[in-house]
């Protein structure tokens, strides 16, 4: 993402500057305007979608489960009472852990960095990461054995401006057609995101990604009716929007 974000801040004659940030803060950063973009392969959930605007996918990333030869090759065999699963704290990863974990108990690690050191130390059974840092994590405790991807996730560039989303969009589009992003997700997300993508099969992925994402918001906007005494089911509004999808 760095060269990514590099490339685009020189071809739109912007200057650049690269400030940190925790996933648990992420929301609650971007919302208060300490940096402008975030483009470290963000996972696409409706509720950052709240404070900020999504891009187009850039990688397709699922979550990936770091155990101990024997232990485990399946989820349904770690998710049993006493089965300890240590993950990122406050991110999507803890989410994803306790939805797809509900009986074991989850450790939440403060250090992402610290996850494959409390595998290795055996204080957690396995650990929940995902396709980009697995590989990773193994080369530290390289007798451990990964399973997954558990999951499908999108992960895209996410801004608190919606026209500059909208112009890095276009942006990763065009070079999307040209070929040249290709060895740059290639260096950000590994060789097996290194594959090319013709602007149909990339707009029809941005597109699939944002139905996604409208249906992840269903079940709050569903609560909110019921809590507010609205009916579910709205006619007009849902007429009006069959007119504009048939348009």
């Amino acid at each position: 993402p760095m060269r990514q974000g590099r490339r685009f801040a020189k071809e739109t004659r912007r200057g650049l500057e690269v400030v940190p940030f925790r996933w648990p803060m992420l929301e609650r950063d971007l919302a208060a305007g300490r940096f402008d973009v975030a483009m470290a392969g963000v996972t696409m959930l409706p509720q950052r979608a709240v404070v900020g605007t999504f891009t187009r996918p850039v990688a397709r990333v699922g979550v990936m489960v770091l155990t101990w030869p024997g232990l485990a090759t399946r989820a349904s065999d770690l998710d049993v009472p006493g089965r300890r699963i240590g993950v990122n704290a406050g991110g999507y990863l803890e989410r994803a852990a306790r939805r797809l974990f509900p009986h074991a108990t989850i450790v939440p690690i403060d250090n992402n960095r610290a996850l494959a050191d409390h595998l290795m130390a055996a204080t957690v059974d396995a650990v929940v990461s995902d396709e980009l840092e697995a590989p990773i994590f193994q080369k530290v405790v390289p007798n451990a054995v990964a399973f997954g991807p558990l999951t499908q996730d999108r992960k895209a560039y996410l801004t608190r401006d919606p026209a500059l989303a909208d112009e890095l969009d276009q942006w990763l589009r065009v070079h999307e057609a040209d070929g040249s992003l290709v060895p740059l997700r290639a260096w950000a997300f590994g060789p097996r995101w290194a594959a090319a993508h013709t602007i149909a099969s990339s707009d029809l992925d941005a597109l699939l990604a944002l139905v996604d994402l409208r249906l992840a918001f269903m079940p709050s906007i569903a609560d909110a009716k019921e809590r507010l005494g609205l009916p579910t089911e709205d006619a007009t509004v849902e007429e009006t929007v069959r007119a504009q999808a048939r348009e």
